[in-house]
């Protein structure tokens, strides 16, 4: 899982990929609710070994490895919306630019028509 790899994830994503146990029990008939003390401790050293032991363990989950891609591939969906619009927007400044030199460049012909035509 991608949790503590990759710090361009922001934290509202993260959290969601941690289940929530109460949800689980939920969805398990079997099991008893589970309750806040099952939790593990606060303490940040003791968060991040679960964490990481977490994150070995699901390394072959193929749910948590399609869960990551949808993450990356949403994030990679986010990043080339914007550079099209970027692109577009570049585009039609460069097309009112040049349709504008055009228009200057037609009205320096008509005055070198109407200049030779002078002569």
């Amino acid at each position: 899982m991608v949790l503590m790899e990759d710090d361009n994830f922001d934290h509202r994503v993260e959290t969601q990929l941690v289940p929530n146990n109460d949800f689980l029990a939920d969805l398990l008939v079997d099991s008893p609710p589970c309750s806040s003390n099952d939790v593990v401790g606060a303490d940040s050293g003791d968060l991040h070994k679960h964490s990481q032991t977490h994150t070995d363990v699901n390394k072959d989950d193929p749910i948590a490895k399609k869960q990551s891609r949808q993450l990356r591939n949403g994030d990679a969906t986010v990043r080339s919306r914007e550079r099209k619009k970027m692109y577009v927007k570049d585009l039609e400044m460069k097309s009112r630019y040049l349709e504008e030199e055009c228009r200057r460049l037609s009205r320096v012909l008509q005055c070198f028509i109407a200049e030779s035509q002078a002569l």
